[in-house]
């Protein structure tokens, strides 16, 4: 008779294995589906999730890295600050001679960090070829209304806007991120630092997106006024720039200064014996003005003469300001050089001249005999006309 196995329990051995492994499968499957999940939850918080926004810190960071890369660069300044170039800047007689006291000036300008830079001035339309070149070798100004240039001796290669305004940005006290704008076409990141001066004031930067450097900038009192703007467009990051673009040869008929050799003399008795002509001062005088200032520029062969009359009850002029001011230069007239060909011919008494006008200041323009000369002053053109018709007929000194 065949054995017939027994019977197994539900709860033997063989049981209580398969049950083990029903758990051991669901709770494979499930760490399956979390990490499934986790995978996806990961994916849509990272595409979903805001941009992680650089603070005002990193941007002029970043911002610093990149001029630092900065080996040369074109581009157009627009601004009425700074009023005027540092060589000029330091000249008697040179900011009165060569640019306007205020307004809105457009530059194209060209830098190289060995080369030098070379400024041109292209509005306000009257004063437009007005040039500054500045290399190691030395720098001119040059201004083709007036048909001047200005030599100067051997300098270092002027900064670029950019490090001011870097530098003022170091030394605010509070950084902020203002978020993206633009400027010219070109998306920017503003910031804004506030500045430790008195009264306070803050710096308004806008950086290029793409590569960081300050592309505008204002600087704004604890009013809001707008103290002073700057604006740069049309870049050229790689000019390749050669020492050709910063030459100069002044043209025929320019009288040539040397500033290097600018001399201060304690009166005009002083100065004369220095010049190779007879110097010609005023007959006539508004009410209160006095001589100030005796200046020579240039060399000893064609070297020009500078007065400075102010009012003698008036304060010292601010930087920047005119005041009450007259300024008569003469100079022994080159082969070539006429008389401005801008503003209109005038005349007085038998004197005849042109007159223009250079911001706030007024001028007129005329020869005398061998010398070319030229009167700046705040005072009305009447006046100015009355001035010179009296040049070189009496002897105020």
């Amino acid at each position: 008779m065949p054995r017939i196995p027994a019977p197994v329990a539900v709860g033997g051995p063989t049981g209580r294995v398969a049950r083990r492994r029903r758990p051991r499968i669901f709770l494979a499957l499930l760490l399956v589906k979390v990490l499934i999940g986790a995978a996806a939850g990961g994916w849509w918080w990272a595409y979903h999730r805001p941009p992680v926004v650089p603070s005002a810190t990193e941007h002029l960071a970043r911002a610093i890295a990149a001029r630092g890369e900065l080996r040369e660069l074109a581009f157009t300044l627009s601004t009425p600050w700074p009023q005027a170039h540092p060589a000029a800047g330091r000249l008697p007689g040179a900011k009165v001679m060569l640019s306007p006291v205020e307004g809105q000036r457009v530059w194209r300008i060209l830098w190289h960090e060995t080369l030098g830079m070379r400024a041109e001035l292209r509005e306000p339309a009257e004063l437009a070829g007005n040039l500054t070149i500045v290399t190691p070798a030395g720098y001119w100004i040059y201004s083709p209304l007036l048909q001047v240039a200005i030599g100067g001796r051997p300098g270092a290669v002027p900064a670029l806007y950019l490090d001011e305004l870097l530098e003022l940005a170091l030394e605010a006290t509070t950084l902020r991120n203002l978020g993206p704008g633009s400027h010219a076409g070109r998306e920017t990141i503003e910031l804004t630092a506030a500045l430790d001066t008195s009264p306070p004031s803050e710096l308004r930067l806008s950086l290029d997106e793409t590569t960081a450097l300050p592309l505008r900038a204002s600087l704004v009192d604890e009013t809001g006024r707008i103290l002073g703007t700057l604006a740069a467009s049309e870049f050229d990051w790689a000019p390749a720039a050669g020492e050709d673009d910063f030459a100069f040869i002044p043209p025929a008929g320019t009288t040539v200064l040397a500033s290097g050799t600018m001399r201060v003399y304690p009166s005009l008795a002083a100065a004369a014996a220095q010049l190779p002509f007879e110097p010609l001062v005023p007959a006539y005088l508004p009410a209160g003005f006095i001589l100030e200032a005796v200046n020579i520029l240039g060399e000893a062969e064609l070297p020009a003469l500078v007065l400075t009359y102010r009012l003698a009850d008036e304060p010292t002029a601010a930087a920047g300001s005119t005041g009450g001011l007259l300024s008569l230069t003469q100079s022994i007239a080159v082969p070539g050089h006429e008389l401005v060909p801008y503003g209109q011919p005038v005349s007085h008494e038998g004197w005849s001249g042109r007159q223009f006008e250079l911001g706030e200041l007024r001028a007129v323009d005329w020869h005398a005999g061998p010398l070319s000369l030229t009167l700046f002053g705040t005072v009305t053109f009447a006046e100015l006309r009355r001035i010179a018709a009296g040049v070189g007929l009496g002897g105020i000194p």
